[in-house]
């Protein structure tokens, strides 16, 4: 009996110590496998770091001398991953095109290694990241761009219908786009957060800003602002800012600032900015030789009939600078499917106006037909274009100042 319970003492002992070899193999394994995996969360993010500082390296202009391989070297060592390092090496590769992919791989000894069975005495890590450097155009390049977020009261953010229309520029919308109608001529890409009936389009993950000049601000064009000193004194013999409450056709008539062409047509001859605390309505509208007008007002504006508008404030300058056109500060509690306020209300036909409509805080409604066309860009919080026969084409400036950004690619 005595020798039955020494035997079973001595099996669960040796059991006991089998069980606890065991658990120890696998816990040095567990530390092993969490320094593999705090070198691995180092290594991406000092490649991914590396691999955006190699291509802005690459292509931007104020670099002087690029050298995009010792920009990333540097990035790496700073956040950690010092190629001189017998242990690290840092490989960044020239893709081409302003592409740069940065390699780091780290050899450090494992810590328990050695003491279970079939594990190796080193552990090696490699992590790889590609960034990309790519010229921002003018305006971003876009046509229509659609502010508003995704979460825009479950209307869509843009909404582009009719048929027989061209748009040739980027199409952008922070929420969802929606596409419809024959002959539909798009010659830019089409990116979104939400949503997207067309094909083909690319889904960011991140909202983009309105891509306006700085000074676009509603604080410029009222009376004292920026802009509003610059144009009331830019021709002492001819005042270029005009200010009221309520802009519409009898206000421009009585003011000397346009004619009447019969009935309601009028024929604008004074070129500048048109500040309007509350409102603009305008009907019919045409514009002498070489005369440019800006319309700015903190409410609504309204555009119907067959009109002819020139952007008169240029946006940066130059001679090709489309100039802002409409300027709307309107903004409203959400409503049906604009999800905003409707800030820029357009319903023409047979025209060509040359500018920049923008409304950041409410939504631009236009309906064109009849061959009409807008040289130039829509930018609002919602955008929602219906007619037929129009078209809207993207105006560049090669006086830009050049801008970049940098992306990593997966």
């Amino acid at each position: 009996m005595n020798d039955k319970s020494g035997n079973e003492r001595g099996a669960a002992a040796i059991i006991a110590a089998i069980t606890l070899l065991v658990l120890l193999g696998f816990t040095a394994l567990a530390i092993d496998a969490g320094v593999g995996y705090n070198d691995r969360r180092g290594t991406q993010n000092a490649a991914d770091l590396a691999a955006l500082a190699a291509a802005w390296e690459d292509c931007n202009p104020q670099s002087g001398s690029p050298n995009p391989e010792a920009a990333a070297l540097q990035t790496a060592a700073d956040n950690g991953y010092d190629d001189t390092d017998p242990d690290i090496e840092v490989v960044p590769t020239d893709l081409g095109d302003g592409r740069w992919q940065v390699d780091i791989q780290i050899t450090n000894e494992a810590l328990f290694g050695r003491a279970t069975p079939n594990a190796g005495d080193e552990i090696t890590v490699i992590s790889s990241a590609v960034a990309e450097c790519e010229q921002i155009p003018f305006l971003g390049g876009y046509a229509i761009f659609a502010g508003g977020p995704v979460t825009c009261n479950g209307g869509v953010e843009l909404d582009l219908s009719g048929a027989s229309k061209i748009i040739n520029g980027g199409i952008h919308s922070n929420g969802e786009v929606k596409i419809t109608g024959a002959d539909t001529d798009i010659n830019g890409a089409v990116t979104h957060l939400g949503g997207s009936n067309y094909t083909p389009s690319t889904q960011l993950f991140e909202a983009l800003p309105y891509p306006v000049p700085e000074d676009l601000r509603i604080e410029s064009y009222r009376p004292g602002g920026v802009k509003a000193v610059t144009y009331d004194d830019a021709d002492p013999n001819a005042d270029q800012y005009f200010n009221t409450t309520t802009i519409d056709n009898n206000w421009m008539k009585n003011s000397g600032y346009a004619d009447s062409l019969g009935g309601q047509k009028i024929l604008i001859k004074k070129s500048g900015v048109y500040y309007a605390s509350d409102s603009i309505d305008l009907k019919q509208v045409s514009m002498a030789p070489n005369v440019r007008a800006t319309f700015v007002t903190e409410g609504q504006i309204k555009i119907t009939g067959e009109s002819d508008f020139r952007g008169f404030d240029p946006l940066i300058g130059g001679p090709n600078d489309p100039g802002l056109l409409f300027f709307s500060n309107y903004k409203a509690p959400p409503s049906g499917p604009t999800c905003t306020g409707q800030a820029v209300d357009i319903s023409t036909s047979g025209v060509t106006w040359t500018g920049l409509i923008y409304a950041p805080n409410g939504a631009v409604t236009p309906s064109f037909s009849s061959a009409s066309s807008l040289n130039g860009s829509i930018f609002a919080y919602t955008v929602n274009v219906s007619g037929s026969d129009f078209q809207i084409s993207w105006q560049d400036n090669p006086n830009a100042t050049p801008d970049f950004r940098v992306n990593l690619r997966k």
